[in-house]
């Protein structure tokens, strides 16, 4: 009896030339993509700043949700204090000694912007000009 190549049930066997197509085109993927490699190098940046690099330590001033200012964890300021006085005459005697000191302000999400406000133009009126915010 001879059988037909072709049988009825559809099944021709195992294809390898789709199998081939298939790796073809996975190396050629991959070889295109190894060309486009980015060689990492370093990069030439002029950072912010005169370059002597004196390293200082900033004063980082928090005013709390309430109103409360403290400078490095010294509290300088109550909630009930609309002056800020004990802050003022701090700032006073720090500006005397030391003109040039930075500052980080961090207020809290929730501080009232009167009182920070207030707080910078208490730095502001003291001299303090090196200011930044966290």
């Amino acid at each position: 009896m001879a059988t037909s190549q072709n049988s009825s049930d559809g099944d021709h066997g195992f294809q390898i030339a789709p199998m081939v197509d298939i790796v073809f085109v996975l190396l050629l993927f991959f070889m295109a993509l190894a060309g486009l490699r980015q060689q990492e190098v370093q990069l030439k940046a002029q950072l912010p700043g005169d370059g002597t690099g004196t390293g200082e330590i900033p004063l980082v001033l928090d005013i709390t949700a309430d109103g409360r200012v403290s400078v490095n964890g010294t509290q300088h300021a109550t909630r009930t204090d609309r002056e800020l006085t004990e802050l003022a005459a701090w700032l006073q005697n720090l500006a005397a000694e030391e003109p040039t000191a930075p500052f980080v302000i961090r207020p809290n999400n929730e501080t009232q912007h009167e009182r920070f406000i207030q707080v910078l133009s208490l730095l502001k009126k003291t001299g303090f000009r090196r200011i930044t915010f966290a």
